[in-house]
Protein backbone atom coordinates (compact mmCIF):
# COMPACT_ATOMS: atom_id res chain seq x y z
CA UNK A 1 0.00 0.00 0.00
CA UNK A 2 1.39 3.15 -0.67
CA UNK A 3 1.49 5.89 1.98
CA UNK A 4 1.79 9.42 3.54
CA UNK A 5 3.12 12.08 5.57
CA UNK A 6 0.77 15.60 6.10
CA UNK A 7 2.95 18.21 7.20
CA UNK A 8 1.84 21.59 8.61
CA UNK A 9 -2.09 21.36 7.43
CA UNK A 10 -4.84 23.09 9.58
CA UNK A 11 -6.58 20.30 11.88
CA UNK A 12 -10.12 20.05 10.58
CA UNK A 13 -8.49 19.90 6.79
CA UNK A 14 -6.06 17.76 7.92
CA UNK A 15 -9.13 15.61 9.19
CA UNK A 16 -10.67 15.77 5.47
CA UNK A 17 -7.47 15.06 3.89
CA UNK A 18 -6.34 12.02 5.60
CA UNK A 19 -10.05 10.62 4.54
CA UNK A 20 -8.96 11.77 0.97
CA UNK A 21 -5.80 9.76 1.11
CA UNK A 22 -7.39 6.68 2.79
CA UNK A 23 -10.15 6.69 0.32
CA UNK A 24 -7.56 6.81 -2.26
CA UNK A 25 -6.06 3.37 -1.20
CA UNK A 26 -3.27 5.75 0.91
CA UNK A 27 -2.29 4.69 4.41
CA UNK A 28 -1.25 8.07 6.45
CA UNK A 29 1.65 7.29 8.12
CA UNK A 30 1.58 10.90 10.20
CA UNK A 31 -0.82 14.28 9.78
CA UNK A 32 -0.67 17.53 11.15
CA UNK A 33 3.28 17.26 12.01
CA UNK A 34 5.59 20.27 12.38
CA UNK A 35 7.70 21.60 10.06
CA UNK A 36 10.68 21.13 13.03
CA UNK A 37 9.58 17.02 12.80
CA UNK A 38 9.35 16.60 9.49
CA UNK A 39 13.02 16.19 7.55
CA UNK A 40 13.67 13.54 10.47
CA UNK A 41 10.23 11.66 9.83
CA UNK A 42 10.22 11.58 6.31
CA UNK A 43 13.86 10.68 6.24
CA UNK A 44 12.96 7.59 8.45
CA UNK A 45 9.39 6.74 7.60
CA UNK A 46 10.38 7.33 3.96
CA UNK A 47 6.48 8.00 2.36
CA UNK A 48 5.45 7.64 -0.91
CA UNK A 49 3.81 10.89 -1.14
CA UNK A 50 4.68 14.44 1.35
CA UNK A 51 1.80 17.42 1.69
CA UNK A 52 3.08 19.87 2.59
CA UNK A 53 1.14 22.93 3.79
CA UNK A 54 3.28 26.14 3.22
CA UNK A 55 2.54 28.30 6.34
CA UNK A 56 6.00 30.49 4.96
CA UNK A 57 5.75 30.40 1.78
CA UNK A 58 9.40 32.03 1.14
CA UNK A 59 11.03 29.50 4.04
CA UNK A 60 8.91 27.07 2.44
CA UNK A 61 10.45 26.69 -0.87
CA UNK A 62 13.91 26.04 0.85
CA UNK A 63 12.05 23.20 2.95
CA UNK A 64 10.70 21.76 -0.52
CA UNK A 65 14.58 21.70 -1.94
CA UNK A 66 15.59 19.84 1.11
CA UNK A 67 12.81 17.32 0.81
CA UNK A 68 13.02 16.90 -2.64
CA UNK A 69 16.99 16.30 -1.98
CA UNK A 70 15.95 13.10 0.46
CA UNK A 71 14.05 11.26 -2.32
CA UNK A 72 13.78 11.70 -5.94
CA UNK A 73 10.82 8.91 -6.13
CA UNK A 74 8.47 10.23 -3.47
CA UNK A 75 6.31 12.60 -4.34
CA UNK A 76 5.31 15.88 -2.94
CA UNK A 77 1.74 17.87 -3.19
CA UNK A 78 1.89 21.93 -1.88
CA UNK A 79 -1.21 23.22 -0.47
CA UNK A 80 -1.18 27.66 -0.06
CA UNK A 81 -2.06 30.21 -0.57
CA UNK A 82 -0.57 31.79 -3.52
CA UNK A 83 1.13 34.94 -3.58
CA UNK A 84 1.08 35.58 -7.50
CA UNK A 85 0.62 33.54 -10.71
CA UNK A 86 4.14 32.58 -10.84
CA UNK A 87 4.31 30.77 -7.27
CA UNK A 88 2.95 27.19 -8.68
CA UNK A 89 5.65 27.40 -10.84
CA UNK A 90 8.44 28.86 -7.85
CA UNK A 91 7.03 25.28 -6.18
CA UNK A 92 7.20 23.22 -8.84
CA UNK A 93 10.89 24.35 -9.67
CA UNK A 94 11.51 23.87 -6.00
CA UNK A 95 10.76 19.95 -6.36
CA UNK A 96 7.02 19.79 -5.96
CA UNK A 97 5.09 17.52 -7.95
CA UNK A 98 1.74 19.44 -7.68
CA UNK A 99 0.48 22.46 -6.09
CA UNK A 100 -3.19 23.01 -4.58
CA UNK A 101 -4.80 26.39 -3.66
CA UNK A 102 -6.11 25.78 0.46
CA UNK A 103 -9.23 26.96 -0.80
CA UNK A 104 -9.86 24.79 -3.24
CA UNK A 105 -12.50 22.23 -2.78
CA UNK A 106 -11.32 18.98 -1.58
CA UNK A 107 -12.11 17.58 -4.94
CA UNK A 108 -9.23 19.67 -6.33
CA UNK A 109 -7.24 17.91 -3.71
CA UNK A 110 -8.31 14.32 -4.56
CA UNK A 111 -7.88 15.30 -8.37
CA UNK A 112 -4.40 16.53 -7.49
CA UNK A 113 -2.99 12.98 -5.42
CA UNK A 114 -4.03 10.77 -8.57
CA UNK A 115 -2.55 12.85 -10.96
CA UNK A 116 0.64 13.17 -9.04
CA UNK A 117 0.43 9.18 -8.42
CA UNK A 118 0.62 8.80 -11.72
CA UNK A 119 4.03 10.72 -12.54
CA UNK A 120 2.14 14.26 -13.76
CA UNK A 121 2.73 17.26 -12.43
CA UNK A 122 -0.37 19.24 -10.95
CA UNK A 123 -1.46 22.92 -11.01
CA UNK A 124 -4.69 25.27 -10.72
CA UNK A 125 -4.19 25.96 -14.32
CA UNK A 126 -6.32 28.46 -15.11
CA UNK A 127 -4.70 30.69 -12.32
CA UNK A 128 -1.10 29.44 -13.61
CA UNK A 129 -0.54 29.07 -17.16
CA UNK A 130 3.33 28.72 -17.18
CA UNK A 131 2.91 25.71 -14.41
CA UNK A 132 0.42 24.53 -16.66
CA UNK A 133 2.38 24.42 -20.05
CA UNK A 134 5.35 22.60 -17.83
CA UNK A 135 2.12 20.44 -17.08
CA UNK A 136 0.69 19.33 -20.29
CA UNK A 137 3.82 19.33 -22.34
CA UNK A 138 2.80 16.06 -23.89
CA UNK A 139 1.69 13.97 -26.52
CA UNK A 140 -1.91 13.79 -27.49
CA UNK A 141 -2.55 9.78 -25.81
CA UNK A 142 -0.67 11.65 -22.72
CA UNK A 143 -2.81 14.06 -22.86
CA UNK A 144 -6.08 11.86 -22.59
CA UNK A 145 -4.43 9.85 -20.23
CA UNK A 146 -4.49 12.66 -17.65
CA UNK A 147 -8.44 13.43 -17.93
CA UNK A 148 -10.31 12.22 -15.38
CA UNK A 149 -13.55 10.22 -15.22
CA UNK A 150 -15.81 13.44 -15.36
CA UNK A 151 -13.56 15.23 -17.69
CA UNK A 152 -13.43 12.40 -20.36
CA UNK A 153 -17.35 12.33 -19.72
CA UNK A 154 -17.79 16.20 -20.78
CA UNK A 155 -15.58 15.90 -23.66
CA UNK A 156 -17.92 12.98 -25.55
CA UNK A 157 -20.75 15.00 -24.51
CA UNK A 158 -19.50 17.59 -26.07
CA UNK A 159 -18.50 15.53 -29.04
CA UNK A 160 -22.13 14.41 -29.34
CA UNK A 161 -23.02 18.42 -29.86
CA UNK A 162 -24.19 19.13 -26.78
CA UNK A 163 -24.23 22.41 -24.95
CA UNK A 164 -23.33 23.34 -21.42
CA UNK A 165 -27.19 23.54 -20.29
CA UNK A 166 -28.02 19.98 -21.78
CA UNK A 167 -24.47 18.52 -20.38
CA UNK A 168 -25.60 20.32 -16.76
CA UNK A 169 -28.82 18.54 -16.64
CA UNK A 170 -27.66 14.96 -17.77
CA UNK A 171 -24.23 14.43 -15.25
CA UNK A 172 -26.56 16.79 -12.62
CA UNK A 173 -23.91 19.81 -12.93
CA UNK A 174 -24.30 23.52 -12.87
CA UNK A 175 -23.49 25.14 -16.06
CA UNK A 176 -20.81 27.00 -14.67
CA UNK A 177 -19.72 23.61 -13.82
CA UNK A 178 -19.67 22.52 -17.47
CA UNK A 179 -17.58 25.83 -18.37
CA UNK A 180 -15.25 24.88 -16.21
CA UNK A 181 -14.41 21.27 -17.29
CA UNK A 182 -14.76 22.82 -20.67
CA UNK A 183 -11.87 24.70 -20.07
CA UNK A 184 -9.76 22.33 -18.44
CA UNK A 185 -10.17 20.21 -21.35
CA UNK A 186 -8.42 23.02 -23.48
CA UNK A 187 -6.04 23.70 -21.17
CA UNK A 188 -4.99 19.63 -20.65
CA UNK A 189 -5.52 18.76 -24.29
CA UNK A 190 -3.77 21.80 -26.02
CA UNK A 191 -6.62 23.17 -27.50
CA UNK A 192 -8.08 26.85 -27.77
CA UNK A 193 -12.18 26.50 -29.05
CA UNK A 194 -14.95 24.28 -28.60
CA UNK A 195 -14.82 23.39 -32.19
CA UNK A 196 -11.36 21.97 -31.81
CA UNK A 197 -12.26 19.68 -28.85
CA UNK A 198 -15.02 18.08 -31.08
CA UNK A 199 -12.71 17.56 -33.54
CA UNK A 200 -9.87 16.57 -30.99
CA UNK A 201 -12.48 13.46 -29.57
CA UNK A 202 -13.98 12.68 -33.00
CA UNK A 203 -10.67 12.14 -34.11
CA UNK A 204 -9.50 9.64 -31.36
CA UNK A 205 -13.09 8.16 -32.02
CA UNK A 206 -14.58 8.56 -28.39
CA UNK A 207 -17.92 9.01 -29.58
Amino acid sequence: METAIIINDHPDHCRERVMALKNSGIAVLADCLPEVEALDQVQRRCPDLLVVNLINNIEGLTLLSAFRALSGAMKILVIATPHSGHFAQRCLDAGADGYVIASDQLSEFKEAVRMVMRGYSFAPAQDFPTAAHRRYGASDEQRLRMLSAREMTVLILLAKGMGNKQIGAQLSLSEKTVSTYKHRLKLKLNITSAVELIDFARRYHLL
